[in-house]
């Protein structure tokens, strides 16, 4: 533990650690949002995600009365507030390297903050040779966000409503090789402005590949507003984690989200 906190705040001085531990209170409810926010919700698929998929995929954030549900309360509250700070609407989800937890982190945040009445969402699995956002949901989409950037699909005909309410999902769908070449592409560019920008009430979180992996994220993360970074703890040398915040130095790096900790979880305050 020590280890990996001493790296982050050499590499990286300033930058707030978030422990996925309980929330001592959820956010309360605000005004619902804009109707004109629904328009992607009414104009995507609807795909309902079995509850018994989300239990067994880890999509905690889906239910109310966990513990780990009050975790990604927390988490999205200090998102938002970050967020909100800047007015920015976009967000990268990050790691240094795979098996992090990040693409579960992504899930989950992006229905926590669904859950707030305040926002919709649009989570975007851009991690295209290795999609599995919609694994999470129990999704088996028949068109991907590849299949937009390369003009073989409609954007609509991507777009996948999993039965939570201002949730929407643009999965990946297969491998491609020349992702790099895809996320860099005009098209993409001029999507990922237009996501951000239509909805001011819209909140965009791209889950991207690993950093130390490819040059996948470092090549998209200019066009995103902020980023978070997740960590598994013992999963990263103390090298690893320097390396992947000299990556993320010119991007808005918000925090850090310390995953799988081995401090005790518990919520006594509700009994």
């Amino acid at each position: 533990m020590d280890r990996i906190e001493r790296a982050l705040t050499k590499a990286k001085s300033g930058q707030r650690v978030v422990r996925l531990r309980p929330a001592a209170q959820a956010a309360p409810p605000a005004p619902p949002p804009t109707p004109a926010a629904n328009d992607t919700v009414r104009n995507s698929a609807t795909v309902r995600s079995s509850p018994s998929v989300l239990k067994r995929m880890r999509v905690v954030a889906a239910t109310h009365d966990s513990v780990e549900a009050d975790l990604f309360r927390m988490l999205r509250t200090r998102v938002l507030q970050k967020l909100s700070q800047a007015n920015h609407r976009s967000l990268a989800i990050v790691s240094p390297s795979a098996a992090a937890g990040k693409t579960l982190t992504a899930a989950n945040l992006a229905t926590s903050i669904a859950k707030d009445l305040n926002h919709t969402v649009l989570l975007v699995d851009l991690d295209l040779r290795r999609p599995r956002v919609h694994s999470y949901f129990g999704l088996r989409p028949e068109h991907g966000i590849a299949d937009y950037l390369t003009g073989k699909a409609e954007l609509t005909a991507c777009l996948i409503h999993p039965g939570i309410e201002r949730l929407v999902l643009l999965p990946g769908r297969g491998s491609h090789k020349t992702s790099s070449e895809m996320l860099t592409s005009p098209r993409m560019t001029s999507l990922s402005k237009e996501l951000r920008d239509r909805y001011l009430d819209r909140i965009v979180v791209y889950d991207l590949p690993p950093l130390l992996t490819t040059d996948d994220a470092i090549s998209f993360l200019p066009q995103v507003e902020a980023c978070l970074m997740v960590v598994r703890e013992g999963g990263s040398t103390k090298g690893e984690l320097e390396q992947a915040l000299a990556l993320v130095a010119d991007a808005n790096l918000i925090g850090t989200v310390l995953n799988d900790s081995n401090e005790k979880i518990s919520n006594r305050y509700y009994g």
